[in-house]
């Protein structure tokens, strides 16, 4: 990797999820990581895309849109993936990879 790029992945983890600053403990799969959600990023994304139905007789999709170190994951999510955050069941929807971060998009059905 270029020296330019272990600052910019460096900087990333040091600020960006840094507890400190946007960072907050989330637990995935029971183990306890640092994520960022972000839900403007969330709607900026969905815009012009087709997404199927949201709200069907009392049940909606809740989607979320997280950041975490892709080190800390021991493999990255595959869409339709469940995941277990903060002890509620998500399907993965969307996962993009850069500088070491992946920005994983999740919903699940509530009422």
């Amino acid at each position: 990797m270029s020296v330019f790029k272990d600052i910019v992945k460096r900087d990333v983890l040091t600020t960006f999820l840094n507890l400190d600053e946007f960072g907050e403990k989330h637990s995935i799969d029971g183990n306890n990581l640092v994520l960022v959600f972000d839900d403007v990023e969330l709607v900026k994304r969905e815009q012009g895309r087709v997404i199927t139905q949201d709200y069907v007789d009392g049940i909606y999709k809740d989607r979320k849109m997280f950041y975490v170190n892709a080190d800390d994951l021991e493999t990255k999510p595959r869409i339709g993936r469940i995941l277990l955050i903060d002890n509620r069941t998500y399907r993965v929807t969307d996962v993009t990879e850069e500088s070491g971060i992946l920005a994983i998009t999740v919903e699940v059905n509530s009422h």
